[in-house]
């Protein structure tokens, strides 16, 4: 009897089923590590994997219908973990360490089938729509597995044509594997920025790793051509790329709580997710702006020194006519919901009290404004969020 996993959207449909039939549980008889295997509700590109064994061969194999994985992030640990494939690509896994947990550990595995920015935020480049400039640098393709292979020339490259949607700060991450000793430079041009990387070889050709490369701000919106060269390798090959990935990075420093208890929360130092919201320095502005998506977000991880009772205030404005929207704001479990007022300008602020939360512990927090539900062209902007602290 077939076991059955219903995975209840994906990158290309609605739903994926996977299947195991007779021949494959009579191969392997145990059940998969895996317990679950469910999407992120924020939109295509993100699953929550639910280990419920560590398998004995410290291969957590996933399921082979999964859209291709680009990046796999250990959770509670936060950095990738290895992603490898066997020689045709029909079965994959993530190399799963001594010393990490195991029954009950949720880890992310992101996804992505073509290049483009996707809901939360993050641009993806992937190897199997790039074009491939050179004379030994190409596309090898199998199942799940696409990546720009054959690379011994030095002078190849490899580009996406792109236009960004909104100008701000990104974390520069690049998915690679690399066989033999040797290990390759490379360089990676955004638009006119430029992020400089040393490769270390992963291994096998067939195990791949995500690094964390550098920051870049993107000043404007419109076209950004990327592009990796390489500018000097010590072994045969370059590497295998599989993907270029953007990531949305805090706009300023993460902020920490003040000695007289207060936290502030200002829009140049938060994170967004998004395609459109967007962090607007300009002095008359100041902002967090754009936010025509009711799905894009913002949020702040701030550090947090005496814990306790806090009267939450945000300043909002909102252009004539446009009020009305329903935003939150969470911390954990604690929500916080409130209807936006018009103020007759964007950037005409007023402090609004919206209610009281709970810090319990020291340490870094996470605190998220989201829009509920849009009104009407644009939700509204956002100078600050400012948490008072409360008598006990």
């Amino acid at each position: 009897m077939g076991t059955r996993l219903l995975l209840v959207a994906s990158l290309v449909a609605p739903a994926l089923i996977l299947r195991m039939n007779a021949a494959q549980l009579h191969a392997a008889p145990a059940p998969p590590p895996w317990e679950s295997i469910t999407p992120d509700a924020d939109g295509p590109g993100t699953y929550h994997l639910t280990l419920q064994y560590t398998p004995d061969d410290r291969r957590l194999i996933l399921p082979p219908d999964l859209p291709p994985v680009i990046t796999v992030v250990n959770t509670p640990h936060l950095f990738p973990l290895t992603l490898a494939f066997n020689e045709d690509a029909s079965q994959s896994w993530i190399d799963w360490y001594p010393g990490l947990p195991g029954a009950g550990t949720t880890i992310l595995l992101e996804t992505a089938e073509r290049s483009g920015q996707l809901a939360d935020g993050r641009i993806v480049f992937t190897a199997a729509d790039a074009t491939v400039r050179g004379d030994s640098a190409k596309l090898e393709s199998h199942h799940n597995n696409h990546r720009v292979g054959y690379w011994t020339d030095v002078g190849d490259y490899v580009t996406w044509p792109y236009k960004a949607s909104r100008w701000g700060r990104y974390t520069v991450e690049l998915t690679y594997s690399l066989a033999g000793e040797g290990q390759s430079d490379i360089a990676i041009d955004i638009g006119d920025q430029q992020v400089a990387a040393t490769l270390k070889p992963t291994g096998s050709w067939y195990r791949y790793t995500t690094v964390r490369l550098d920051t870049i701000y993107l000043a404007k919106s419109g076209d950004t051509p990327v592009r990796v060269r390489c500018v000097g390798k010590t072994g045969p090959a370059v590497m295998n790329l599989k993907a270029v990935i953007l990531r949305p990075a805090c706009e300023g420093d993460p902020p920490v709580q003040a000695d007289d208890g207060v936290i502030n929360l200002h829009s140049r130092d938060a994170t967004v997710r998004g395609v459109m919201l967007r962090y607007e320095p300009q002095p008359n502005k100041n902002t967090l702006g754009f936010w025509v998506n009711e799905k894009d977000t913002a949020h702040w991880d701030f550090t947090v020194k005496s814990p306790g009772r806090f009267r939450v205030k945000v300043f909002q404005g909102c252009g004539t006519d446009q009020g009305g929207s329903e935003a939150q704001v969470k911390l954990g479990d604690q929500a916080l919901n409130f209807i936006v007022q018009d103020t007759g300008h964007f950037q005409n602020f007023i402090e609004r009290d919206i209610g009281e939360i709970v810090i319990p512990a020291p340490g870094v927090q996470r605190l998220t404004i989201a829009p509920v539900r849009k009104a009407r062209d644009a939700v509204m902007d956002v100078r600050q969020i400012i948490l008072e602290p409360l008598a006990p």
